[in-house]
């Protein structure tokens, strides 16, 4: 076995030689290349200008531009998340299993988060955010988008998902400064906690 595992070693000449094709002047693999990367700049500065267009006042002016109706939701919202209106996992567990909870360990290293898919429509979050208000249940913590991008970019869903995450991306620090409060995005939704108590509730029906 050590063996085969030396044969996996990439002999020095080989990377010499792989270097003097990139280099080589004239390559027109490697010029066509160097022209998109001289259009949009370098990935430092590419990834720069993402990192900007990504915080929360860009994705709001791009939702005021496109779709101004939905910053009421955006809004509504962070509202919601900053009174701590949402339901927390422990709150959950404790309307599920009673007392017991309290005594209980959850092994939550090994939590998966509930996933909605597909979120085909911004307007949609605050349906299900709503529901979860009124029931007392968790909100997913994550929302998958299988629409072409173009098509939610030029309808204005894009900005206004990605104002969602950006916002809870910025409460993240915060919230795991008071977890006995739920959030916007995940209020603590962890699914294999969540089929497990539906097990037991079943079960003890």
């Amino acid at each position: 076995m050590e063996n085969l595992r030396e044969r996996l070693q990439i002999p020095a000449e080989r990377l010499d030689d792989l270097n003097a094709v990139l280099l080589q002047p004239g390559l027109r693999v490697i010029d066509d290349l160097l022209e998109v990367v001289a259009r949009y700049g370098t990935p430092e500065e590419i990834n720069r200008r993402a990192a900007a267009a990504l915080q929360l006042p860009a994705l709001r002016a791009q939702v005021a531009a496109i779709r101004p109706e939905y910053l009421a939701d955006l809004d509504w919202l962070e509202v919601q998340r900053d009174t701590h209106a949402f339901t927390p996992m422990a709150a959950f567990r404790r309307r599920v299993l009673g007392d017991q909870a309290e005594a209980m360990t959850f092994a939550d290293d090994y939590a998966v988060t509930l996933e909605i898919s597909a979120c085909q429509y911004f307007p949609w979050v605050r349906a299900v955010a709503e529901r979860a208000l009124q029931r007392g249940d968790l909100v997913p913590g994550r929302f998958i988008r299988v629409r072409k991008m173009k098509e939610q970019e030029q309808d204005g869903d894009l900005p206004c998902h990605a104002g969602r995450d950006a916002d809870h991306r910025r409460e993240r620090g915060r919230y795991a400064r008071h977890q006995g409060h739920g959030r916007v995005k995940c209020a603590s939704g962890r699914a294999r906690d969540n089929h497990r108590l539906l097990r037991r509730r079943r079960s003890a029906g």
